[in-house]
């Protein structure tokens, strides 16, 4: 978690030094890669432990409206994408865990420019997620699915270039029993 921190203050000290509109208000859009984390053992704690292995990335799709120079709104969806373990037990039967999260979100935004071409914001909001937890017991399949909705929060930085930029965020999600999930994400981003 200080990583992250050290790594978004130096984001922003970066995007201090970036000269020229970061202040203009309008309509945007915005799609972008991300790393997710969260652990397997928060859906299924009795889950096999020997070989473990996820996707290597989520992604994040958000348009939003810049209402005034410092307070924005933000609709998103994201995909964590699917973590998964796996092990053979003495009886040589194929024990799988698979878990896949995605999430539909509505943030408000606090901004702050720093110089004409970045800004950094925060934000917080709500998210509907979605999980879907599969079982695989040799040929014996269970699928668990779980919904809710939970606290949605992040920060990051924007970078604009006329009428495109670049957005590099971290965001956290609370899901259900499971804790909370993040996702760094870098995106590219369209201004109206």
């Amino acid at each position: 978690m200080k990583g992250l921190f050290r790594i978004a203050i130096v984001v922003c000290v970066v995007g201090m030094a970036v000269p020229a509109a970061a202040d203009e208000r309008g309509f945007y859009v915005g799609l972008g890669l991300g790393f997710p984390s969260y652990s397997l053992e928060d859906f299924a704690p009795d889950a096999p432990d020997l070989r473990f292995e996820s996707d290597s990335f989520g992604f994040r799709a958000f348009g939003g409206y810049r209402l005034f120079t410092n307070l924005g709104f933000e609709l998103g969806y994201q995909d964590l994408g699917r973590i998964k373990q796996w092990e053979t037990d003495a009886n040589r039967n194929d024990l799988k865990t698979e878990v896949a999260i995605d999430a539909l979100d509505l943030s408000v935004l606090g901004i702050v420019s720093m110089g004409k071409r970045a800004s950094g914001f925060v934000k917080l909001g709500a998210a509907a997620w979605n999980t879907d937890v599969t079982y695989r017991d040799d040929d014996e399949v269970d699928k668990l699915k779980d919904d809710g909705i939970g606290i949605a929060y992040g920060l990051g930085v924007d970078f604009f270039f006329k009428k495109t930029g670049l957005r590099l965020e971290g965001a956290w999600m609370d899901v259900s029993d499971a804790g909370t999930t993040f996702m760094l994400i870098g995106s590219v981003t369209v201004n109206f």
